[in-house]
């Protein structure tokens, strides 16, 4: 075996080990804070989605809720709604 080949094997195999422990999604607390949410705010639910026939499936409807990345994606966020309420009330004091 050629030099070239060894070195062309050892770039590979530290290229897969290096991509194999790199984190390449987003978790929700991230996303929670990227959506202005405070650190203390907590999630409930499972942390990723389960399919709701398979929930039926195997007779686990009790867990039919959405998980953590769905409440954060269909929540508003804790700026924006305050932006939101605070308009009328300032309208109605002046």
């Amino acid at each position: 075996m050629h030099l070239i080949d060894l070195v062309i094997q050892l770039l590979h195999h530290s290229m897969q080990i290096l991509f194999t422990h790199l984190r390449t999604e987003i978790l929700h607390p991230e996303k929670g804070k990227n959506s202005n949410f405070p650190d203390w705010y907590v999630f409930k639910g499972k942390p990723t989605v389960v399919s709701h026939k398979l929930l039926q499936r195997e007779g686990r409807e009790e867990e039919k809720h959405l998980c953590q990345y769905n409440q954060i994606g269909n929540a508003v966020p804790p700026f924006l709604a305050r932006a939101i309420a605070e308009k009328p009330i300032f309208s109605i004091i002046n």
